[in-house]
């Protein structure tokens, strides 16, 4: 038998085996094996009596450990991203960067004229599986600026969680934010806007992304998501957990 990597111990077949019993009540028994030199395996428990559906109806006694595929014969997910991450937190080894959780994503074509006052057209909600996990956040507004006649006219967009402000890059004076500008009778634009948040909790957040005009004075507008004859346009924001 081949000694193992300093730090690291070969277990044996009865420790494995316990393992494999008391890890049902989550459904499978898996575990992320590591060779000391940064190769890692995946390996599950499963018996003869319902061999490939590692279900816990499996007979953790005369059962098996065997290399895992990342779904059963059904299509059904053994491992999900907190799965691993949780695996690798145990092992030591890095988790920085790792996606926790599927990216959750909202859309909105809602037509919105804007006032001078934040406004939110659209948002999305998670729950971090971890607290010290990062939120990556990404939208896109589609707008249109109106003048007439032609004028300089202002904006903002912006990102919040609940009624925190997560991002704002805007220059602003005491009227309000000028960061978008137009000086043509009509203008769209599609801005995007980006930012990271370390929330601390494991509760569910709400992301929004929000426009504002500079000042609503008479002859200027700007609208979100503006109408069309086919189709308006679509603003969209998306969050993704990952791993610190």
């Amino acid at each position: 038998m081949p000694t193992p990597n300093t730090g690291y111990a070969i277990a044996s077949v009865a420790a494995l085996t316990a393992i494999g019993a008391a890890d049902r009540a989550e459904g499978y028994a898996r575990l992320l094996l590591d060779d000391g030199s940064g190769n890692q395996t995946w390996v599950v428990y499963d018996d003869s009596a319902t061999s490939g559906d590692y279900q816990p109806d499996d007979t953790p006694a005369t059962g098996y450990w065997i290399k895992a595929p990342k779904r059963t014969a059904t299509g059904q997910s053994l491992f999900t991203a907190a799965d691993e991450a949780a695996a690798r937190d145990a092992i030591g080894l890095p988790t920085a960067g790792l996606q926790l959780q599927p990216t959750q994503r909202a859309e909105s074509s809602t037509q919105i004229t804007h006032t001078a006052a934040w406004a939110t057209v659209a948002s999305v909600s998670i729950t971090p599986t971890r607290a010290d996990s990062v939120i990556e956040i990404f939208a896109q507004v589609p707008i249109l600026f109106e003048v007439s006649p032609a004028t300089l006219n202002y904006g903002g967009i912006r990102l919040v969680q609940g009624a925190s402000v997560i991002f704002d890059s805007n220059p602003t004076d005491a009227t309000g934010p000028f960061g978008l500008s137009s000086a043509a009778t009509q203008s769209y634009q599609s801005p995007t806007i980006a930012a990271l948040h370390e929330p601390g909790v494991t509760t569910s957040l709400t992301y929004s992304a929000q426009v504002r005009i500079y000042a609503a004075t008479s002859g200027r507008s700007l609208k979100s998501c503006p109408a069309a004859a086919v189709q308006n346009a679509t603003a969209f924001i998306e969050v993704r957990e990952v791993a610190s």
